[in-house]
């Protein structure tokens, strides 16, 4: 889109030249008016960008006017494998008014927004039936419209200092990712199949996606929704999104044009699930503005998805059509991140965009949610927030979520830091990016698609982080885990996945990453390996999952894993199969072969800390009949963790005497007192929880943060509240504020 500078600009030079052609006698006095009026525009455009430069928000720890530029430095790359689009992108994006700039323009593309925006969720009506009595209506058959990535033109990143970074080249031979003793990674404890196209599916790929939390496992595909008994791998039951959705009863596009590019997550620190997915609808390929698109959430009442009941809400945007949107659990809320692209057929990229919902008030079920975003660098693409589990390791209080992507350099990684302030919006803060830097590169080359035998060729999704962005903090050290696809070894490799370890403890990025590999198990080109998706355990094993093809071989689902032990950049765990398929991927989508495979897959982690759970697409005879397998496995090493409770008094500072009906919440779960001011929860997992806090109408609340619940004992944890300084009142200042 042109800024209001170039559009005066434009204005200014017409009018000049319209000047001139009426007056060719005064052609030397028009010649010295254009020469000054250029100059003059020069001018106003570099104070603007002076301007503009200022207006750019950092991290407070560096102010913008110092803050270092990085430097790109261009390997040489060979014309057939060079990441580009091409002309027909390049096209696009200028009828779209959307052209990068210039080298130097991709400086302040590298650079987030400055200024918060608040949203409001809109509460839908609560759904407090059983979901197995939900109507069992089929999906209807849609295929979708991919929207394109941005040109993508990864660089060796230079530090501002002008140092090279070591080993800005990947090695002359591949890095051996089988370090010391190994062994294949333990076969699957659990092994059953999903949803498919055939009954539950409405188009390609299926956007495989699940979460699994005490007693279920949950998984979406578009577009409909799967809950299984995560013990016998029954399926409990299943519905489409919009059966889902319309129990909310809207009133928007949620209850009947669900999308999809679905996700769903399970709160470890609140017991609660969270099911997502876009709603809008389309004439000719265009997004039809009005209503423009929906972010639909429903948010369980309870750890009971069947019959525990769910909140309803809505997300309405009308600029840009959140596409692949991706989330991640944090302590003070569900932070959500997803790629805008314009509404009309083709829309051309604009840019990603953040958010941060105020979970707490979804969990309660308030009728208007609090949301935040910020617009992120236009040069970076497929932001990821970080995404933390009780079981490996709690945020300290205070620590920003963390925002991670991969699309920028072939060295190092773009790491962003997200602080929400939900009593003064206004102090909220997106920072970055910092750029942690790797020992080693990827190479500089578009990734192919994977063949597969008798079938159609796949896409491997290259170069994007793929979901989820982990966080772990264990032993104190505080740690982001990514991974995506790469070529392996140079320029003619197969696809590989890569994994990325990046510390952030006490909430500073790392200069250099902790690990960085390429998973390279055969050393050669044997077979094609993508759509990854990692997780790691309470002891620091990390599980990856995977899709893998070839020439040779039908598609299948298989992991990997390293121990916390293992050297670094090192897989003892080695390739295991969760499932061979028997088919491949063969026909036409929309009138053209079905390419597109997966869009994502999803490792989760377990409450026991140790169990992974994997789901992914696969074939089981040639066609379009899609199939999802759901598998679980542990890694050596790991113990795994149970249960403990908490108990307490809550009295007065005024005597002394217990506060009968005291209202004691560990976040979402909520207690009250008894007449001798004692409260309970009993058998709740294990770990660190963010907070706890005892209130009272009439009382100051006190709350005590970073509560440590052990296994197998009771945490003792007594109020003392003063009286008068809380009236039980809630004041909405949030407008004000901002």
């Amino acid at each position: 889109m042109k800024t209001k500078s170039q559009t005066e600009s434009n204005s200014a030079r017409a009018l000049i030249q319209k000047w001139l052609l009426a007056n060719r006698a005064g052609r030397l006095t028009a010649f010295v008016v254009m020469a000054i009026a250029a100059a003059a525009i020069a001018v106003s455009t570099m104070s603007l960008a002076q301007t503009e430069k200022r207006l750019v928000r950092s991290d407070p720890a560096q102010p913008a006017s110092s803050l270092p530029v990085p430097r790109k430095s261009s390997p040489a790359r060979t014309t057939s494998t060079k990441l580009k689009r091409g002309a027909s992108r390049n096209a696009q994006q200028e009828q779209d008014g959307a052209l990068r700039g210039s080298q130097e323009g991709r400086r302040d593309r590298m650079r987030a927004d400055a200024h918060p925006r608040e949203w409001r969720l809109r509460r839908a009506r609560p759904f407090t039936g059983d979901l197995r009595q939900l109507p069992q209506t089929a999906p209807i058959k849609a295929e979708r419209p991919e929207r394109e990535a941005p040109e993508l033109d990864p660089q060796i990143f230079v530090p501002p200092d002008g140092t090279p970074a070591a080993g800005t080249e990947e090695p002359s031979a591949p890095l051996a990712p089988i370090g010391g003793p190994s062994a294949p990674a333990p076969p699957p404890s659990g092994n059953f199949e999903g949803l498919d196209f055939n009954t539950w599916g409405n188009g390609h790929p299926p956007d495989t996606n699940g979460d699994v939390g005490p007693n279920h496992y949950i998984e979406t595909i578009n577009t409909s929704i799967g809950i299984f008994n995560k013990t016998n791998g029954n399926l409990i039951t299943a519905f489409t999104f919009n059966t889902f959705m319309s129990q909310g009863n809207f009133g928007n596009l949620c209850d009947t044009n669900n999308f999809g590019d679905p996700v769903v997550l399970y709160d470890t620190f609140e017991d609660r699930w969270v099911i997502t997915d876009f709603a809008f609808t389309l004439t000719g390929g265009s997004v039809n503005n009005p209503p423009g698109a929906y972010q639909c959430f429903a948010v369980s009442q309870s750890g009971d998805p069947v019959s525990g009941g769910w909140n309803y809400y809505s997300l309405h945007i009308t600029d840009f059509l959140n596409d692949y949107p991706k989330f991640g659990i944090w302590p003070d809320g569900i932070y959500m991140s997803a790629n805008m692209f314009g509404f009309p057929a083709g829309g051309s990229f604009q840019g990603p965009r953040v958010w941060a919902l105020n979970k707490a008030q979804m969990y309660a079920g308030t009728p208007s949610v609090q949301s935040i975003s910020f617009d992120g660098p236009a040069a970076d693409f497929t932001i990821l927030p970080s995404n933390a589990r009780l079981q490996t390791g709690t945020p300290p209080p205070g620590t920003p979520n963390y925002f991670l992507s991969t699309w920028e350099f072939l060295n190092a990684v773009t790491v962003y830091k997200f602080h929400v302030d939900w009593n003064k919006i206004s102090l909220s803060t997106f920072t970055g990016p910092d750029i942690p830097i790797a020992a080693t590169s990827w190479p500089s080359a578009s990734v192919p698609n994977a063949p597969s035998l008798g079938g159609n060729s796949l896409d491997v999704l290259q170069i994007r982080a793929m979901m989820q962005n982990q966080y772990t903090n264990i032993g104190g050290v505080e740690s982001l885990w990514a991974t995506h696809t790469v070529r392996r070894a140079n320029t003619t490799g197969f696809a590989a996945p890569r994994f990325y370890q990046v510390a952030v403890t006490g909430g500073t990025v790392a200069a250099t990453i902790t690990q960085a590999a390429t998973f390279d198990p055969d050393a050669a080109n044997v077979i094609h390996r993508f759509m990854p998706s990692l997780a790691v355990d309470r002891a620091g094993n990390m599980a990856l999952g995977y899709s893998t093809s070839s020439t040779t071989t039908k598609p299948a689902i298989k992991y990997a894993g390293r121990l916390a032990t293992d050297p670094i950049n090192t897989f003892s765990q080695t390739e295991q199969v969760l499932i061979q398929g028997a088919g491949t991927q063969t026909g036409n989508c929309g009138g053209s072969p079905c390419l597109r495979w997966g869009d994502y897959s999803a490792m989760t982690l377990d409450p026991d800390g140790c169990t992974f759970w994997y789901t992914n697409m696969y074939y089981a005879v040639d066609g379009l009949n899609h199939h999802t397998r759901i598998g679980s496995f542990s890694l050596p090493q790991c113990t795994t963790v149970g249960n403990g409770s908490v108990q307490g008094t809550v009295t007065s500072t005024s005597g002394g005497g217990p506060i009968n009906g005291a209202t004691v919440a560990l976040g979402s779960r909520t207690t009250t007192t008894d007449a001798g001011g004692f409260y309970s929860f009993s058998n709740i997992p294990a770990g660190t929880y963010p907070s706890i806090t005892a209130s009272f109408p009439g009382y100051s609340s006190v709350t005590v943060n970073s509560l440590v619940v052990n296994e197998g004992s009771i945490t003792t944890q007594n109020f003392s509240l003063s009286p008068g300084a809380n009236n039980g009142c809630f004041t909405d200042t949030t407008q004000a504020d901002f």
